[in-house]
């Protein structure tokens, strides 16, 4: 029986925003994991970095699998391994247990996200798609928007296990609504071979369209999870904030995210979907101007570096669900495979951001750099898709035009 579509968008929304709380929920608590633990910056980074990694390959393979066998049985299989892992987090002895509790997690919080943007594509057209996406991201937002507030307070009022128990609380409460989701993928089954699947990948990666959709919207996903990583040592450990003050400045950047998702959502049918790209991006080299010109002449402060974070955040809402859409809809019918392929770049290129920003002992001048380099390259790879397809149309039109 169909469901409601308020309650499908609901349901989407919550997969979607589990693996953000992966990441924000305890945030505020990674200055206190290197103290609990006894270990170094690098080392509590690592929990981040390992997510990244394994949420990366993961993704890779349940893409594929929902194609093949439907998105309802790889969404339940995922939510029991990541319940299960965010316990293990919770139970960890030393960081290397977390290190590998938080790699686990991963391996199923990825299954949620692919299985939910695979059923959207599956039940909504190209441009209502990049529709839902905004309006998805808007709800999303709120979730993460007050998940670095709430792990502040349970840092300061628990400790750090208090994230991870409220994170595996949540996962099963979305295990338990998606035991009762009706399959969507009408397409499941064409695919009879590990081959099949696998060759997949090669007929994304072959199309030029896919492949600048995906640059463009992983490289700002890493630009913005080196922030993650690196801001909380930043502001708490270097500006001198508390736990509890971090989480309240992370709400600034999460509702501006979440006024460009509304913007997004009001102006995409007006503008559609491959104009948003551009637009977005514009936005975002606003935000990289001021973060480098206020840490070039003033050095690092909180006031500034959440300023630009929040113009970052609007310029991402406006052009994150087109490039994601774009992406998935080249090919509908392998949409779980071009889910998991963007998701994989995103995390994979998230992966290394973090990882060579761990490479640093400390200091703003890495995740500065880091994150305007990824977003310069993002611009720079939008501008030509927007020549690129000016010039198709171009030449479509000119082909078009009856001979004189």
């Amino acid at each position: 029986m169909p469901w409601h579509p308020a309650f499908v968008v609901v349901f989407l929304t919550g997969l979607v925003a589990s693996g953000n709380l992966s990441t924000n929920m305890y945030a505020p608590s990674m200055p206190a994991l290197a103290t609990h633990f006894g270990t170094t910056m690098g080392s509590v980074e690592l929990t981040l970095s390992a997510f990244m990694f394994a949420y990366a390959f993961a993704q890779l393979v349940w893409g594929p699998l929902s194609d093949r066998y439907g998105r309802r049985p790889i969404l339940l299989v995922g939510l029991v391994v990541y319940t299960a892992a965010t316990l293990l987090c919770v139970l960890s002895p030393s960081i290397e247990w977390l290190i590998a509790g938080r790699a686990l997690q991963a391996v199923g919080a990825c299954s949620a996200p692919i299985a939910a943007r695979a059923i959207m594509r599956d039940i909504y057209d190209r441009e209502k798609l990049a529709q839902i996406m905004a309006y998805v991201a808007l709800a999303m937002g709120l979730a993460p928007s007050f998940a670095p507030v709430l792990g502040g307070f349970l840092e300061i009022w628990f400790g750090w296990q208090a994230s991870f128990f409220v994170v595996a609380v949540f996962t099963a409460l979305m295990l338990v609504w998606a035991l009762f989701m009706p399959e969507t993928n009408k397409h499941r089954g064409m695919q009879t071979s590990a081959g099949a699947m696998v060759g997949s990948f090669g007929r994304l990666l072959r199309s030029r369209e896919v492949c600048l959709y995906i640059a463009v919207g992983c490289l700002t996903f890493g630009g913005m999870q080196s922030f993650q990583a690196r801001a909380p040592f930043v502001m708490i450990n270097e500006l001198g904030i508390g736990p509890e003050e971090f989480g309240l400045f992370s709400v600034a950047p999460i509702l501006c995210y979440l006024l460009g998702s509304l913007m997004a959502g009001q102006i995409t049918p007006r503008l559609g979907l491959d104009r948003m790209i551009p637009l977005g991006m514009a936005g975002m080299m606003v935000g990289v101007v001021v973060l480098v010109g206020t840490y070039v002449a003033w050095g690092a402060s909180v006031w500034a570096i959440m300023t630009s974070v929040s113009l970052l955040c609007i310029g991402m809402a406006l052009m994150f669900p087109a490039s994601m859409t774009g992406a998935i809809s080249v090919f509908p019918a392998i949409a779980g495979a071009g889910a998991a392929l963007y998701g994989f770049v995103q995390f994979a290129t998230a992966f290394v951001t973090v990882s060579v920003l761990a490479l640093f002992a400390g200091g703003t001048a890495p995740m500065v750099v880091m994150m305007s380099l990824c977003t310069t390259l993002a611009a720079a790879f939008a501008v030509l898709q927007m020549v690129l397809r000016q010039r198709k149309a171009a030449a479509a039109a000119t082909q078009a035009a009856p001979a004189e």
